[in-house]
């Protein structure tokens, strides 16, 4: 682990309050397939800033090295950190009382760079704590490409030079052993997925150069496909509007060429569909930021369930990676007693109420449910969070291969904010996740990232 990492506080894991490390997951972004001028950026998000004073915290990722970059000219914008600030520092939670003053507790904008080590691409994400939809992100993360595009206009730009990224050729052939087997993969890849893939939330496009692009549905389609059309007016492609896939980089970026990766990792996946209504987003926020470090898997009862068939079905969705020593908790938000069809159900479950972050909540603890539970202050979470409906597949996906494959162990956490289990999207999530440990890692021991899957054509980020 690089010393910039250490200093950063990602080995403080066990220590740090989740609720901090949450807030620095993005949901938006964008990858380029033209090259772009870091330092230009640089002074894109300056103008931004100036003009947007409630952003306060810049990350810049390069390479394998992240590190705090507050530009000089935008300080007075941040905290002052000392010089072995930790990631607890960096992620410094304010209020925003005159946004949203319902929700004292939401941090404003946070802007992250992340730029991937091969200088091809430059992703911007920038995350509101009041656009649960999506718009205001769009709409800055837009502010500053229209930006960048203006400053490029200036007589005395002069572009910065990079060496010339690998071609989608030369990132097969160095994975896959000959273009001949990335065929092969690709076409098995396609198969599975016409065969599982009917969710009506989100589905996947082949483009001409075999690519996939994951493209969700959700209430701000009409705007994400004017975006879209913006961005490639500019030379920008995006791929999908969807905060896990940050997740996805950032921890691409902290665990490659790692040797230090704990024995067990719990991954934590946000999966809400559609948070409307003040209440629904305020619980549901505060629920995620205090759920224990314990590997739940975490659903809601629907309306039309009861309590005793969602637990029979997500074992059975569940049942293919589970161990016979280990445990699952089924854990519900908002579980009430009349959601049981009968006493001895209830009874039968060991149902008893636990307190997180203060509020009580029903825990059901079954023989019939297993799951594994990963070492006490051994795990590392990853969280990515989801702000609307069918942004859930692609950073399942990305963030499982990468752990299996890097981890003697992965614990597979599944928080369910919207109020209803859909055993058949879960079903989905774990046959790609299946497919992908199965045939993607078998490749050799290789480093993983959700950016170089991509440039094999299985993904697109």
């Amino acid at each position: 682990m690089s010393e910039q990492i250490r200093k950063l506080g990602f080995c403080e894991r066990a220590n740090a309050d989740r609720k901090k490390i949450y807030n620095i997951v993005c949901p938006t972004l964008l990858k380029t397939r033209c090259q772009i001028d870091t330092h230009l950026l640089d002074q894109a998000v300056y103008k931004v800033i100036k003009s947007q004073p409630n952003i306060n915290a810049v990350l810049r990722f390069e390479g394998e090295d992240i590190y705090f970059k507050p530009l000089k000219e935008i300080e007075q914008y941040f905290e002052v950190l000392p010089k072995d600030a930790t990631w607890k520092d960096v992620c410094i939670e304010y209020n925003n009382k005159h946004l949203r003053p319902d929700f004292e507790t939401y941090p404003p904008f946070k802007l992250v760079l992340i730029q991937p080590c091969n200088e091809e691409a430059v992703v911007i994400a920038v995350a509101s704590h009041y656009c649960m939809d999506g718009t205001g992100i769009t709409a800055m993360t837009s502010l500053i490409l229209e930006t960048y595009s203006e400053l490029q206009k200036d007589a005395n730009y002069e572009p910065m030079k990079y060496p010339a990224p690998k071609s989608f050729e030369d990132y097969r052939l160095e994975f896959f052993g000959s273009e001949e087997k990335f065929r092969e993969q690709q076409k098995s890849f396609k198969e599975f997925h016409l065969n599982v893939m009917d969710s009506a939330n989100c589905y996947f496009e082949f483009e001409e150069n075999d690519r996939v692009v994951f493209t969700p549905y959700s209430s701000t389609e009409i705007e994400f496909e004017n975006f879209k059309k913006e961005c490639k007016a500019k030379g920008i492609t995006v791929g999908a509007a969807l905060c896990g896939v940050q997740a996805c980089a950032m921890a691409a970026c902290m665990f490659k060429n790692q040797k230090d990766v704990p024995d067990v990792v719990n991954l934590l996946i946000e999966i809400p569909i559609n948070l409307r209504g003040r209440i629904t987003k305020e619980v549901s926020w505060k629920c995620a930021n205090y759920m224990p470090s314990n590997p739940y898997i975490t659903v809601k009862v629907g309306r039309g369930s009861t309590f005793w068939e969602t637990a029979r079905q997500v074992k059975d969705t569940f049942n293919h990676i589970l161990s016979d020593k280990s445990m699952i908790y089924l854990f519900d938000l908002f579980t009430k007693d009349d959601l049981f069809d009968q006493p001895e159900e209830k009874e039968r479950l060991n149902v008893t109420k636990k307190k997180i972050g203060g509020l009580e909540r029903h825990t059901c603890f079954s023989n019939m449910l297993k799951f594994p539970a990963p070492l006490e202050h051994k795990d590392f979470t990853v969280e990515a969070s989801y702000c609307c409906g069918g942004q859930w597949l692609l950073p399942a996906i990305s963030l499982m291969v990468f752990f299996v494959y890097s981890t003697k162990k992965l614990n597979f956490t599944m928080v369910h904010r919207d109020g209803v289990l859909n055993v058949g999207r879960a079903e989905k999530v774990m046959k790609y996740v299946q497919y992908f440990v199965e045939n993607v890692t078998k490749f050799g021991e290789k480093d993983i990232t959700t950016y170089e899957l991509s440039q094999f054509g299985l993904i697109s980020i």
